[in-house]
């Protein structure tokens, strides 16, 4: 709309200069998209590479990418062992044959932080000759999406064999966000005990705010194969709120001011499309409705 006012006013001052306005709108869309598509790539394949934000290190026969805030002490004992945070875990968020996830206490300057681990396996061998590991898709995810101001855990290290493309398995560190739940039991833990008055004012703010991330997420044609209620993390205003990888971490003023904010979780399920079609958007809202297809808190108006 901003561009559409610039170039009325524009035309108007310079009358005679196109004689369709609309065709040259079109085509300034156009050539904006494929420009901001460059962009995006140049930046997506930075963070894979030292660069200002991230720098890689290389040795005990694997590869580990890391933002900049994580000291290189830290990065060289991940790097040495990765799963040994798991033996001192007490909170195993997910235990499959092929997906571990867990909360882990990493030593940072002195003190211990609350990171998640993802340690991810190929389903099979010939999968790494053509396809990224689901830890690289989730970094990379990630530093796309904070472009579009799509908040997500901040990706903190990224570890694979060495050479990546023969690993058979890859490891994610993000950052814990203190005070989280899940998208469906916020509804059930702290939106449902209040009163009907409290409580639909409640599922209201948490419907715009839902509806603005997914809306971004199609604006800048991200598709996510699994956009269901538990990728979802709604913290509080005391929570950890900023995460994206290139946004700075907020002040303790900012999280009292700012109320619940929803987080953007299994990034390795998003893809950016070079055209993000109508069947594949009514294919991200309909798996989100089968989340809610029988909470009560969530009427049909809602959706």
């Amino acid at each position: 709309s901003d561009r559409l006012r610039f170039l009325s006013h524009y035309l108007d001052k310079r009358p005679g200069l196109v004689q369709d306005k609309r065709r040259a709108a079109n085509e300034i869309e156009r050539q904006t998209w494929s420009v901001a598509r460059q962009f995006w790539r140049r930046n997506t394949r930075r963070s894979l590479r030292t660069c200002r934000d991230c720098y890689q290190v290389e040795g005990h026969g694997r590869t580990a990418i890391a933002l900049r805030q994580v000291p290189a002490p830290v990065l060289e004992r991940l790097l040495e062992d990765p799963e040994a945070p798991l033996a001192d875990s007490e909170v195993r968020l997910k235990e499959s044959p092929r997906t571990t996830v867990a909360r882990v206490k990493v030593l940072v300057g002195g003190r211990h932080e609350n990171w998640v681990l993802k340690r991810v396996g190929r389903k099979s061998w010939w999968q790494s000759f053509w396809r990224d590991s689901a830890g690289r898709r989730a970094w990379k995810a990630a530093h796309a999406l904070a472009g579009s101001h799509v908040l997500t855990p901040r990706p903190q290290v990224l570890i694979e064999s060495s050479p990546a493309r023969l690993g058979r398995e890859s490891y994610l560190f993000t950052s814990w966000i203190e005070g989280g739940l899940t998208l469906d039991r916020h509804l059930r833990e702290r939106i449902a005990p209040l009163r009907v008055s409290d409580r639909r004012e409640q599922v209201h703010a948490l419907t715009e705010q839902l509806a603005a991330l997914v809306r971004r997420l199609h604006e800048n044609r991200f598709d996510h194969r699994d956009l269901k209620a538990l990728n979802f993390v709604v913290a509080s205003g005391e929570g950890t709120v900023g995460e994206s990888p290139e946004q700075p971490e907020a002040t303790d003023s900012q999280r009292t001011e700012a109320g619940p904010c929803v987080f953007l979780l299994d990034l390795d399920c998003v893809r950016r499309r070079r055209f993000l079609s109508q069947g594949r958007r009514a294919k991200n809202l309909a798996r989100l409705h089968v989340s809610f297809h029988a909470d009560p808190l969530v009427t049909r108006t809602d959706k």
